[in-house]
């Protein structure tokens, strides 16, 4: 069993160029998204987010594959190509994993 640990947080929704995302009165409140007029993959939310509470997914890259584009904030940040296990929230393995592409949050102003 694991817990989630609610923080008072909410860059996220800040750096939201379309005002997509709200926290809500509780600032301790996980991320809500509203796909409209969200554009899907401008990724100023993930870049923006120092709890890893808020991610995209795109279930389709072809041959059965997706992507997730996550938060980061640990050292050293993975190489392009690195291969590993992919877990959960509940740290059970989901499937197998390889970084395939890594962002500074400057570069994803540049998108």
């Amino acid at each position: 069993m694991y817990l989630t640990t609610y923080i008072p947080c909410n860059p996220c929704q800040d750096a939201c160029p379309k005002g997509c995302i709200s926290i809500g009165a509780n600032i301790t409140s996980l991320p809500t998204v509203t796909e409209n007029p969200c554009i899907i993959g401008c990724g100023m939310c993930v870049a923006s987010c120092s709890g890893q509470a808020i991610f995209l997914v795109d279930e389709d890259t072809g041959d059965g594959y997706g992507t997730v584009t996550l938060p980061y904030e640990f050292l050293p940040i993975p190489e392009k190509g690195t291969k590993g296990v992919a877990l959960g929230r509940d740290g059970h393995e989901v499937c197998e994993a390889e970084v395939v592409n890594v962002r500074s949050a400057s570069s994803w102003k540049m998108r």
